[in-house]
């Protein structure tokens, strides 16, 4: 596995870092780690593909954690995307992910899933194993820690 870092910002971008967004290479496919303003725009200065990006984890729903995220979804289904993508979050995932992608009048044109995941969930994939744990902020988050075999990563935003 491959980290790129798009964003390490805090709650707002400066001139030189972007807000939140960890794209991970897992050579099968990019999985993305939040989603902030300007992630799109980091993709582009990377190695990274947005066009490969599968699955995105979110870790919470403050604006520099997943305001990114229309503007993203657009620009796939400009580039005629027509891989389905999975978005994983905390338990008000599909509320808030459906709130994004109303913004704006557009319609994805590829199929999109939000799963809601809790405290203690895994999810497996091709793989590599994503597994949740309880963060502590002011609104409902969750961490995430990436398991490939023996090899271990953690991810959990600005927590």
């Amino acid at each position: 596995m491959r980290l790129t870092f798009l964003g390490t910002a805090g709650s707002w971008p400066t001139k030189e870092r972007s807000a939140s967004a960890i794209a991970l290479d897992t050579e099968r496919e990019e999985v993305l780690l939040d989603c902030g303003e300007g992630t799109q725009r980091q993709f582009f200065r990377s190695s990274a593909s947005f066009m490969r990006v599968r699955r995105i984890f979110l870790t919470h729903f403050h604006g520099d954690h997943f305001l990114g995220l229309p503007g993203l979804v657009q620009s796939m289904s400009l580039n005629h995307r027509a891989e389905p993508l999975d978005i994983y979050g905390p338990p008000d995932a599909e509320e808030m992910v459906g709130r994004a992608l109303r913004m704006g009048y557009f319609t994805p044109r590829f199929p999109i899933a939000v799963h809601p995941l809790r405290p203690g969930d895994s999810v497996e994939l091709d793989g590599y194993t994503v597994r949740t744990a309880r963060a502590e902020h002011p609104v409902p988050a969750i961490a995430y820690r990436i398991e490939e075999g023996p090899k271990r990563g953690r991810f959990d935003g600005d927590l």
